[in-house]
């Protein structure tokens, strides 16, 4: 079911993005990506961009998570 996939895959946010090769996860990113990203992550590079952009809606999403507890 979904629900097995998103917490087989730790998917915490839609879109999540999970990238396969050979039957196994090899790159993901969470959140509205662009297409550099996007490219990036299908090629199996995690650039300077990618991590960036990762670590920037990481601390969106942990500031949204602290906001909505301090409610």
């Amino acid at each position: 079911s979904t629900a097995v996939l998103a917490a087989e895959y730790e998917v915490n946010v839609v879109p999540t993005f999970v990238v396969f090769r050979e039957g196994k996860p090899v790159n993901y990113a969470s959140g509205v990506l662009g297409k550099e990203v996007l490219t990036e992550m299908l090629e199996g590079e995690r650039t300077d961009a990618m991590r960036k952009q990762m670590y920037i809606k990481m601390l969106v999403y942990k500031s949204e998570l602290l906001y909505n507890i301090s409610k």
